[in-house]
């Protein structure tokens, strides 16, 4: 990604050496997705400052357009007032030929920080760690479920009955896949490679047409960027190949999926979760503030009604539980 990108006009002499016609600025919404404009490069230059309009209902409805009762952004039910799309010039990627995408936090009129904004979040709880004199590190392992099934297709069917890609069988690094489940994964690790999206590996997962993909360790938020965008990667190879894909937390009666985080916090460079005789008080400490802090990281990270129905064990083998995991391992291992 770009380090000097600083100044309009950086950005304007960026667009133009690559021809970009197009550019998609886009925010994170609470649904794990991306809400967004496509924008003229004229017209990027021009919101740099003064930041892109979006009504806030953009927060206060689900992905299937209906409104979410009981969110704690009372306004939109009324004069919808706008809130503003800053973007992070840091993130700007080609993103295909004549496009490029930027990514951005929303805040209010008067430039705060939009409590609703996933990245604005990660952003001030990174911020309260430096204080701390701590920074921290996190990989993201992305589950997935890919149909054989077009999406417009998987509509028409009310997503029910659909087909697992790769064939029936379920089982964990299983390698004996069918062409086209491997086709869809080498299809995704192209893409990932041309964006600049650091990736260590993919494999079979415990369910039929279920996939793992694991983005490598960073700041969290570059790795939340990372994880925004291969999803959507991930959405976008699947329709150019007919398929479809979810990240459904519970998309059929057998195993689940999630987004697992793997969590590490150095401290002048050391790991401080590690130790020789198991782990550590700040390691102890850390995961008290995990369970005390649950009732509002539901918000985040449990969004759907199918969120909360793998946690619950009604209808076939007992998923695993999502979550976040404290990485103690030594600070040389991977």
């Amino acid at each position: 990604m770009p380090d000097m990108l600083d100044t309009p006009e950086n950005i304007g002499d960026w667009l133009r050496e690559r021809n970009i016609t197009s550019v998609r600025v886009e925010g994170t919404n609470l649904e794990g997705a991306f809400i967004g404009k496509n924008v003229s490069p004229r017209k990027l230059e021009s919101g740099l400052t003064s930041g892109f309009a979006f009504a806030d209902v953009a927060f206060g409805l689900d992905l299937g357009n209906v409104p979410v009762f009981g969110f704690a952004m009372p306004s939109w039910r009324g004069d919808l007032p706008d809130i503003l799309l800053h973007l992070d010039p840091s993130t700007i990627v080609e993103w295909a030929p004549g496009r490029a995408a930027v990514l951005g936090d929303f805040r209010d009129k008067e430039g705060q920080p939009l409590p609703a904004c996933p990245r604005n979040t990660l952003r001030r709880l990174t911020d309260r760690l430096d204080g701390l004199g701590y920074r921290a590190k996190a990989a993201i392992e992305i589950e997935a479920t890919v149909f054989e099934e077009s999406v417009h297709e998987a509509r028409r069917k009310n997503y029910q009955d659909l087909t697992p890609l790769g064939g029936a069988a379920g089982s964990a690094y299983h390698l004996a896949k069918s062409k086209d489940w491997d086709d869809y994964m080498s299809a995704v690790a192209r893409r990932l490679d041309e964006l600049g999206i650091d990736w260590e590996a993919w494999n079979d997962e415990a369910a039929a047409g279920q996939i793992e993909l694991n983005l490598a360790p960073a700041d969290p938020v570059t790795v939340a960027d990372s994880w925004a965008r291969t999803r959507q990667v991930m959405r976008e190879v699947a329709f150019g190949l007919d398929h479809c894909v979810t990240f459904m937390a519970k998309p059929t009666a057998g195993y689940g999926q999630a987004s697992h985080v793997n969590v590490s916090l150095e401290q002048d460079g050391q790991n401080v979760f590690y130790e020789e005789s198991g782990p550590s008080k700040v390691m102890t400490h850390f995961l008290g503030g995990v369970m005390a802090t649950l009732p509002g990281a539901t918000s985040f990270a449990l969004p759907q009604i199918t969120s909360y129905r793998r946690l619950v064990d009604l209808d076939g083998p007992r998923p695993r539980s999502p979550g976040v995991s404290p990485t103690r391992a030594r600070p040389s291992a991977p």
